[in-house]
């Protein structure tokens, strides 16, 4: 049980709207997690996912609807599952570029502890559970020597191992030269200079650190706008290396983007700074399928798709990847922009939004309706200029099964579709 005082500390933190550090209590106070968080996690971590695949989402909602809250949940449950969580507060951080972005989700990644994991995973192909039991670099090598018999036959079976580091496609190569010393000196191959230690984890976190001291490594470059998203790339590869089945990347309070600084009334973002995070958000959705098994979500509050000056729409390359063809109130679990405003505020059962879906698609179940697809998306379109009609046919005598079937066949051809509804209007 716990003690009054954790409990006390509780308490005061949902005063003040803030999402509890502990994770089994934000588990306990969360309600609604089957509206979409379990989905999320079975259909994208336990699946899309986990199979390579990588995602941009956005989740969006008025101010305390539970975005923080919501990202947090999905983090905890994700890491029992196995994947790396890495949050973010776009208020804190700056999102102009992609090497900006790599330095600041390396910055938040224990990587001396990475490092550990992909040494034991190594280590699996010598002792094979028994490496991933280990807690530390000694006892690791004391299994792995235990299985090989000599310190020699472990030092050529790991230097071939992490070989794989420099020939691997998904790894920048200074990258992979990095993490290889590091590996070296976990497995006390090549032990370095604590000194030394720390230019590489300076390096691989996107600081600041001179060519000279990285030319002793052989590494030959510095993180720029040009090797960001190679970098990027290598991380979350170098991720899954390690054993984890791939990482969430939670970017909160995305509004900043258009907000302005109460201090001095003006835009935290000038017109140019805002166009490059916009546009390399633009990059990240084209070339997600770069990237393996990631999934970005990102959380702002409505304004950053309705301001008018300032907001998603202004950048029309972006705006025309995120928009959504048919916008209905119905929360829809599959769409890439979450309304979290929809769980708690779905549309009434008498709305013409409702009737309209019906009177197409009959009385289904809300996840058969939140999966329709591009061409049931087209049909809706074509159907909106007649949704008046359609209502009052769905309110008080809804089509048939086989009139329902008609229009399904003949998407894509808006008169046979008109036909259908005006000769079914005719009729009552």
């Amino acid at each position: 049980m716990a003690s009054k005082r954790k409990v006390n500390a509780i308490i005061e933190q949902l005063k003040l709207a803030q999402v509890p550090k502990d994770d089994a209590v934000l588990r306990e106070i969360t309600v609604a997690r089957d509206s979409w968080v379990d989905f999320a996690i079975e259909k994208y971590f336990k699946g899309f996912i986990l199979l390579g695949g990588s995602k941009v989402k956005f989740l969006v909602g008025k101010e305390g609807v539970g975005k923080t809250h919501t990202l947090r949940l999905v983090g905890s449950l994700s890491s029992d599952v196995g994947y790396l969580p890495v949050y973010l507060d776009a208020r804190e951080i700056r999102l102009q570029r992609i090497d900006f972005l790599y330095a600041e989700i390396a910055s938040k990644i224990d990587l001396p502890a990475l490092v550990f994991a992909y040494c034991k995973r190594l280590g699996t192909k010598i002792a094979g559970e028994k490496a991933l039991e280990c807690q530390n670099s000694e006892s690791l090598r004391k299994v792995l020597i235990s299985e090989l018999g000599t310190s020699d036959a472990l030092t050529g079976r790991l230097r071939q191992g992490l070989a794989g580091l420099l020939s691997s496609r998904k790894i920048h190569r200074y990258f992979g030269v990095a993490m290889m010393h590091l590996a070296q000196d976990t497995l006390e191959l090549k032990v370095l200079e604590p000194g030394k230690r720390e230019i590489l984890y300076s390096w691989l976190k996107g600081e600041v650190v001179s060519a000279l001291a990285l030319r002793q490594f052989q590494v030959f470059t510095k993180l720029d706008r040009y090797n960001g998203r190679n970098m990027l790339r290598s991380l979350f590869a170098f991720i899954r290396m390690a054993g984890y089945a791939g990482t969430l990347v939670c970017i909160d309070s995305l509004e900043n983007l258009v907000d302005e600084d109460p201090d001095i009334q003006r835009a935290i973002y000038s017109r140019i700074a805002r166009d490059d995070a916009y546009e390399m958000i633009r990059q990240l959705i084209d070339e997600i399928e770069e990237f393996e098994s990631v999934i970005f979500l990102f959380a702002a509050r409505p304004e950053l798709f309705t301001h008018s000056t300032r907001g998603v729409k202004t950048y029309y390359a972006l705006w025309m990847r995120i928009q959504e063809e048919v916008v209905l109130r119905r929360f829809n679990k599959f769409a890439d922009s979450v309304k979290l405003d929809n769980i708690f505020d779905p549309p009434a059962p008498d709305s013409p939004e409702e009737i309209l879906i019906r009177a197409i698609f009959g009385d289904q179940t809300a996840s058969g309706n939140n999966s329709l697809t591009p061409e049931e998306r087209y049909t809706v379109t074509q159907l909106r200029d007649l949704s008046s009609r359609v209502a009052s046919i769905g309110e008080f005598n809804p089509l048939s099964e086989r009139q329902v079937t008609e229009i399904l066949r003949t998407k894509g051809r808006i008169s046979p579709i008109k036909r259908v509804i005006l000769e079914t209007a005719g009729d009552h």
